[in-house]
């Protein structure tokens, strides 16, 4: 299957000196599972707000407690939603632009395990990058009454240092595809508590650097030629495509 991806990149401009000693995360409080709100009816409050015409009727398809932190969703051939959430952002995922000291440091980084390493080498307490899972979650109407009823997590462990935000999530045909910084994901089955049973990088070597928040990898969708096409900003790539061609985008 070709795919093909987009890099933009922005040049950065250094913001202070070489960093003169430990950076250290936020405090906070960290949970390893994902935290869900309660039903608040915020949804429906919202929904009030959009202007739409008059022969459009709008309804509340699901909201928490069923998801939370969603980026991106998409509808499989039976109806149900698989939704992109992310749990790492702010906390785990970082911008440079918090730690001035270190924005060169992190431009010199020429791969993935370049970073990994700057992790280990910057910062006072490291392990704190790999708390937080992203995770891919199945959101479904079993009843067909137009509303959601269901929710349980497809794929996660999303959760090294390395590990971005959950961003484009794509289901077609059996196959469900899902971009998280560094990596392209393919999941395929389900077991009988729900989760893929087959799930496979199929490109690896996204977000060289730290770069600016956010900046990961969005957009999935199939592109007209039967390709798949996403984007990613400044945050570079190094990756081995599928022809064993090297792309280098990190400067």
């Amino acid at each position: 299957m070709p795919i093909r991806f987009v890099i933009s990149l922005v040049v950065a401009t250094s913001l202070g000196s070489a960093h003169a000693e430990k950076l250290k995360l936020p405090e906070a409080e960290r949970l390893p599972t994902p935290v869900v709100m309660p039903a608040s009816g915020e949804a429906e409050i919202a929904l009030q707000t959009i202007d739409a015409p008059d022969d459009l009727e709008l309804s509340v398809f699901a909201a928490e407690p069923l998801m939370a932190n969603t980026v991106a969703f998409t509808f499989d051939e039976q109806g149900r939603a698989y939704l992109s959430e992310t749990h790492r952002t702010a906390t785990s995922v970082i911008d440079m632009r918090w730690y001035p000291s270190a924005v060169e440091t992190d431009l010199a980084s020429r791969t993935v395990e370049d970073r990994a390493k700057l992790i280990e080498d910057l910062f006072e307490n490291p392990e704190q990058f790999a708390i937080e899972s992203e995770l891919v979650r199945i959101v479904e109407d079993t009843d067909g009454d137009g509303v959601a009823d269901s929710s349980s997590i497809y794929a996660d462990g999303f959760n090294s240092s390395v590990d971005g935000i959950a961003s484009g999530v794509l289901a077609r045909k059996g196959k469900v595809w899902f971009t998280n910084i560094p990596s392209l994901w393919q999941f395929e089955g389900e077991d009988d508590d729900g989760k893929a049973v087959d799930r496979k990088k199929l490109l690896t070597g996204f977000g060289v650097h730290f770069g600016f928040y956010g900046h990961d990898l969005h957009g999935l969708t199939w592109g007209p030629d039967g390709k798949l096409y996403f984007t990613i900003g400044d945050r570079g790539a190094n990756v081995v495509n599928q022809e064993g061609e090297r792309i280098e985008m990190i400067d």
